[in-house]
């Protein structure tokens, strides 16, 4: 729901029209708030073993992939962050995704705890997609 600030008046409005129709600072959204956790490296990563290495190798016969705390990992929805399972991250324009797998310490330390790695079902959407700079913030529901 959208609280227009001129009335009160509450109108039903997709998160996607809120976006492109106000700045945050115009806009309340009802039942979610979101904090601001600053600019982080956000970076891409398959199933594959040059993104997963031995963890490549440990899947089910069906193919179904799992993050590190034991759910389907979905294209579009899971990423690996420092945040505990579960945490949702609005990452800058790209969307909301959830923490469902783990990020290595050693990634860790070299982007100072401040990375974001999406999950992508090819190798080559997780390369097309890189490395980018975006403010990330914590969606508290």
């Amino acid at each position: 729901m959208l609280i227009d600030k001129n009335t009160t008046a509450s109108v039903p409005v997709s998160q996607e029209s809120v976006v492109h129709a106000f700045t945050t600072k115009e806009v309340v959204v009802a039942d979610k708030e979101e904090e601001s956790l600053g600019e982080w490296t956000i970076t891409a990563y398959c199933p594959c073993e040059i993104c997963c290495g031995k963890w490549a190798l440990v899947r089910p016969a069906d193919g179904t992939v799992y993050g590190a705390y034991g759910n389907e990992l979905i294209q579009g929805i899971a990423c690996a962050a420092p945040f505990p399972q579960g945490t949702r991250l609005q990452i800058g324009d790209v969307g909301e995704f959830v923490v469902e797998d783990t990020t290595s310490a050693w990634i860790l330390e070299r982007y100072d705890n401040k990375i974001v790695d999406l999950y992508f079902e090819s190798h080559s959407d997780a390369m097309d997609f890189g490395v980018q700079q975006h403010v990330v913030w914590e969606v508290i529901r």
